[in-house]
């Protein structure tokens, strides 16, 4: 399937590494593409393996498990730390060319990892700052 602009939302899951020689981890995005600092951008959160051996580069906040999202087969956690804007262009590209989109995740699961995005001590303040009202979840 190619990717087209109106097919990158919230709740997009693909497969993403720096380069070549990395491991392509997944990446969620948060939010619906915007324009920021002229560019069209979109939110995205990193998803890692837990590792037992460095229990301190664990972020709890939102743990993930079998059954979540298919992708999904070992305990993930989301690693807010790494919370970044993509610019659209590149990420359409990218996932094109190496064909790593993944299924969408379910609301249910965004908004998990929404909230923990606004609770995590990992994530960049000036981000949580921006989506603190958007984010807040509905009671």
């Amino acid at each position: 399937m190619i990717l087209i602009r109106k097919d990158l939302y919230s709740g997009t899951a693909f497969r993403w590494s720096e380069n070549a020689y990395k491991t392509k981890h997944l990446w969620i995005t948060l939010d619906d593409p915007e324009i920021i600092d002229n560019a069209e951008k979109v939110l995205a959160v990193n998803v890692t393996s837990v590792k037992e051996e460095r229990p301190l580069h664990n972020d709890l906040t939102v743990l993930l498990q079998p059954g979540d999202h298919p992708y999904i087969k070992r305990p993930l956690f989301i690693f807010y730390a790494y919370t970044r804007f993509f610019c659209v262009d590149t990420i359409i590209r990218y996932i094109n060319e190496e064909n790593t989109l993944e299924d969408d995740i379910n609301d249910v699961l965004l908004q998990r990892i929404r909230v923990g995005l606004l609770v995590s001590d990992n994530a960049p303040i000036e981000i949580q700052e921006r989506y603190q009202e958007k984010f807040k979840p509905e009671h």
